[in-house]
């Protein structure tokens, strides 16, 4: 029996020709797929791009009292300006049974600093102040790095006397600097430009005794003007 060479050969090219249109059919949607794979690329790249760090607070203690999220305002400019005053943002917190002050707000970075209650002297009372939660007091939080309760008083340039000591009652926080009406510490008289994310040397006095010293970061233009919520807790604790 004979073989039918051109009927073979028709069929292999007729599998052949199946092929090809296959591929054709399979290479637009592959295209497409790449397309918009690189595309959600773009758009991620794009997003982060615009993203902006955020600038974390300080937190610090010294013996009983302490400090949380502090830093520097965000300047309305792109900067402040050599001379001008430059306001600070933080939370007090008072893990003692007795009320403390904060008497004093130094810094070689500035001229002075104010510290005080915008309105009626006794506005400190019942303003921003939030009573601590039962068991977060300690006698024994550990102190940070930067909060040294003994050191020198020459480590600062000194500042004018506070005209209001910022009141901390016991076993209780006082917001400063983020309200229109209530504590507030401002460095006035800047001694050079003072730009977003940089940072200057600040001493806080206690009228307990207590001192602390940290390094300030200087809030991002970016960022919100709502009073942070911050943990009061001891800053040893988790």
């Amino acid at each position: 029996m004979g073989i039918d060479i051109v009927g073979i050969d028709l069929h292999r090219r007729s599998i052949d020709l199946r092929r090809r249109f296959a591929r054709a059919k399979l290479l637009p949607v592959a295209v497409v797929a790449a397309v918009a794979l690189s595309g959600c690329a773009a758009g991620q790249d794009a997003q982060t791009a615009n993203q902006q760090p955020a600038i974390d607070g300080v937190n610090a203690d010294s013996g009983l009292v302490g400090i949380r999220d502090a830093a520097i305002a965000a300047p309305s400019a792109t900067n402040y300006a050599a001379g001008s005053d430059a306001e600070l943002q933080l939370t007090l917190i008072n893990n003692g049974l007795n009320q403390d002050s904060l008497v004093a707000v130094t810094s070689t970075a500035a001229a002075a600093a104010v510290i005080g209650v915008d309105g009626p002297p006794s506005s400190n009372q019942g303003v921003n102040v939030t009573p601590l939660e039962s068991g977060s007091p300690s006698s024994g939080s550990s102190e940070s790095a930067s909060a040294s309760p003994t050191a020198s008083a020459g480590s600062s340039a000194p500042s004018t006397p506070a005209d209001v000591p910022i009141v901390i009652p016991g076993q209780s926080s006082v917001q400063v600097g983020v309200s229109i009406v209530g504590p507030s510490a401002v460095l006035t008289g800047l001694a050079k430009p003072l730009f977003p994310a940089q940072t200057v040397p600040v001493t806080f006095r206690f009228s307990s005794g207590a001192t602390i010293n940290v390094d300030l970061a200087t809030r991002l233009t970016s960022g919100g003007a709502s009073a942070p919520t911050v943990n009061i807790s001891p800053s040893g604790e988790s």
